[in-house]
């Protein structure tokens, strides 16, 4: 009866102002249960639980996109830390996108670019370069987790840089063209330690002193009894 006291939709009392009060303004999207009315001193519309402002028209900080049919208004960005900017953790207050390091991709930056594995928030880029062999791999992708390059057959080692045990190319350029073809076939009598590998390229095996061949499957010159007991190989003659 006093006139003390704004409308319903209105705030802020001043004696100067000829309607008396300003009008709320307030964005329903973004207000509990769509209300149009606010605070009568400060004009602070009711905003749901993840949006902002003094009309509720701005998502908070890690949120994006004022939604009408959200109960909390906005979404959460849900931007993977690790993968993500540290100096832009939030996403893009329209689409959602997340502010992904270099070698990330994903709208939350949590997914390593094809060619990079092992995401880690102390990566500058996000994640590893896979670093793959070109002659002993595949492709140069890699898994995303442990890093491991897809080989060609009977090569092995995470960047696929070695012929597997007991296998060997003739030379670098059967290698790059089929991978290790080649089996071993190291006499167990001559070799050092029993190893029965041998070098990846040539596929020479290790042999004992008084022994030779590829194989390490004879004895050398003025040596002879080739056998696994004797420390050399083969004794003199």
């Amino acid at each position: 009866r006093q006139c003390e006291t704004c409308r319903p939709g209105y705030f802020n009392l001043l004696p100067d102002n000829d309607k008396g009060c300003q009008e709320c303004i307030c964005n329903i999207t973004g207000t509990v249960n769509a209300s149009t009315e606010c605070d009568a001193v400060t004009g602070q519309c009711p905003c749901k639980t993840n949006v902002g402002g003094l009309r509720c028209d701005a998502c908070l900080p890690g949120y994006y996109t004022n939604n009408f049919s959200s109960p909390d208004g906005c979404l959460f960005c849900g931007c993977e830390a690790a993968g993500t900017i540290p100096s832009q953790p939030d996403c893009d207050v329209e689409t959602g996108e997340c502010a992904c390091k270099n070698n990330v991709i994903g709208k939350n930056c949590d997914v390593c670019k094809d060619m990079y594995f092992n995401l880690t928030a102390s990566n500058v880029d996000g994640c590893e370069d896979c670093n793959c062999d070109a002659s002993g791999s595949v492709n140069a992708s890699c898994n995303v987790t442990n890093g491991q390059c897809y080989c060609k057959p009977n090569v092995t080692g995470r960047t696929c840089d070695q012929c597997s045990v007991d296998y060997y190319a003739r030379d670098s350029s059967e290698f790059t063209e089929k991978g290790c073809l080649e089996v071993c076939d190291c006499d167990p009598n001559g070799v050092v330690d029993g190893d029965l590998d041998c070098a990846d390229y040539g596929g020479q095996c290790r042999c004992k002193s008084n022994v030779k061949g590829r194989r390490c499957d004879a004895c050398a010159p003025l040596f002879y009894g080739l056998n696994s007991t004797h420390q050399d190989g083969c004794l003199p003659c």
